[in-house]
């Protein structure tokens, strides 16, 4: 089974990886195809830049897979590409919304080298072209949210119902090659935010909605980790996103029913006990931002409790939602107000905590 990829690392990875160590995906008969990175989606409909670089004018810059790419987004040939290829699934994520582009004539591309480094002539041709760097989160929508209809409204007619979005979530915290919890620098902010979560949510729900597509939504539940590819970044997740993230990759095109609205427990009890192989001093600050984007009721009132607390009881709190996924529907279809729901909910946090937790 062939997949196309239109986004970054965190749909891509989902399928294949290449590093010394590799990820053992349980995705191994899933077999990637076109792969366009950092190729931005709202990007790909505007007109191509009227000097277009080529391979030689990289020469010096051993990247073959970003000249690629870059050569791709400045010629606008992402979406022809994609209706030529013989792949019946697409997956893509929306990182690149969050990443500074540069506008160009009345273009853009994404900012993935400095043009004047790794392709000094060819910036001579087009410096004057350039005008500035932006965020496209950082427009009013109105502006651009009618570029990501007609980028749908040309590549839904081939792939239809397989199109896949793999939810993004940009962390403000990492886990250093020591084992400590650190803070991504704000000279990092140009590669994408944590502020940025909001906008990229509401953008993502957009397209789910009005294009009926199907969806990854684990990255919430990961912390950045520099294990992944030994380095720091927002959206480089930790080792278990990309086993979990394939199983239900996998999941969704053999057909099962994958319900992103519901808890995805096993990336959950991934937190709780990824947390006990801390150091003792950052268990806590793994809890900083919480890994509760479960419920909006029970998140509400875990997210009311300390970091301390919430390490504490992180065994009790996997326990309340795991109780959650099995009896939401008899809590949903009551007449319950929301605040008799979370007493109820509350009841069982006492209960369970009462009554001890095996692991």
């Amino acid at each position: 089974m062939k997949i196309d990829v239109h986004g970054s690392c965190v749909g891509y990875n989902l399928i294949k990886k290449d590093d010394e160590k590799g990820f053992q995906h349980q995705a191994n008969e899933i077999e990637s195809n076109l792969f366009f990175s950092h190729v931005n989606i709202a990007g790909s409909v505007l007109p191509a830049l009227s000097v277009i670089p080529t391979e030689r004018d990289f020469d010096g810059w051993d990247n073959p897979c970003c000249i690629r790419n870059m050569i791709t987004d400045m010629s606008k040939t992402a979406i022809s590409d994609l209706l030529q290829s013989e792949a019946e699934w697409l997956v893509i994520d929306f990182y690149d919304f969050a990443r500074m582009q540069w506008a160009c004539e009345n273009s853009s591309y994404t900012h993935v080298a400095y043009m004047q480094i790794v392709a000094p002539e060819y910036y001579k041709k087009i410096e004057h072209m350039v005008h500035g760097a932006f965020k496209w989160l950082d427009i009013p929508t109105f502006l651009w949210y009618p570029l990501i209809d007609q980028y749908f409204e040309q590549i839904l007619p081939k792939y239809k119902d397989h199109i896949i979005l793999s939810r993004v979530h940009f962390n403000q915290y990492y886990l250093t090659e020591n084992g400590e919890i650190a803070e991504i620098p704000d000279n990092q902010a140009y590669l994408g935010s944590y502020k940025d979560n909001e906008k990229i949510r509401r953008l993502e729900d957009y397209v789910i909605t009005k294009y009926h597509l199907k969806e990854i939504d684990i990255a919430k539940y990961f912390f950045a980790d520099y294990a992944c590819t030994n380095d720091i970044f927002a959206v480089h997740y930790e080792e278990a996103y990309y086993s979990r993230g394939a199983i239900i990759l996998k999941q969704i095109i053999e057909g099962d029913k994958v319900q992103p609205d519901l808890l995805d427990l096993r990336s959950l009890r991934y937190k709780v006990e990824r947390s006990d192989k801390l150091l003792p001093e950052f268990r806590n600050a793994y809890f900083i931002k919480s890994p509760w984007h479960c419920d909006k009721l029970l998140d509400d009132l875990i997210v009311a409790l300390t970091p301390q607390e919430q390490e504490q009881n992180k065994w009790t709190i996997l326990k309340i939602y795991e109780w959650l996924e099995s009896n939401k529907k008899i809590l949903d279809e009551s007449n319950l107000r929301d605040f008799e729901k979370q007493k109820i909910l509350i009841d069982k946090f006492d209960e369970f905590s009462i009554h001890g937790l095996k692991k």
